[in-house]
């Protein structure tokens, strides 16, 4: 891959990783579920989970309203893949803190777009 497309797929990977954060902040699971790659592997503290197309939707806390100081970087890419950090502040629908989260998010170049394959995350809970 030469440095223009290199590029091109670092714009396209922020691109991605923008609007599925937007959708989630927005609570739109309906619209999140359309940016991973099934199955997606869930790595965190309480152990490791596959997902299936879905599934996902049962696994965000009941409590979640929305997301604040969610930020993220493209980490780097390949041919195939990528790696993206991302953190924020998880908010409870009362106000309060549901927890803050860092993660890394593998992704995957497929068809020309890239999609959400697995997240390692480490929760802190308040």
């Amino acid at each position: 891959m030469d440095k223009v497309e290199r590029a091109r797929r670092i714009d396209l990977l922020s691109k991605t990783m923008y609007e599925y954060f937007e959708y989630f902040i927005s609570n739109k699971k309906e619209r999140v579920v359309e940016y991973f790659d099934w199955p997606i592997t869930f790595v965190n503290g309480d152990g490791f989970s596959i997902i299936k197309d879905g599934e996902w939707s049962q696994n965000v806390d009941k409590d979640y309203q929305t997301t604040i100081g969610m930020q993220f970087t493209v980490l780097d890419i390949n041919d195939s893949s990528g790696i993206v950090w991302g953190s924020g502040t998880r908010i409870k629908k009362d106000g309060s803190i549901l927890e803050t989260i860092t993660a890394i998010y593998t992704c995957k170049y497929l068809d020309n777009n890239w999609k959400i394959k697995g997240m390692t995350g480490l929760r802190k809970k308040d």
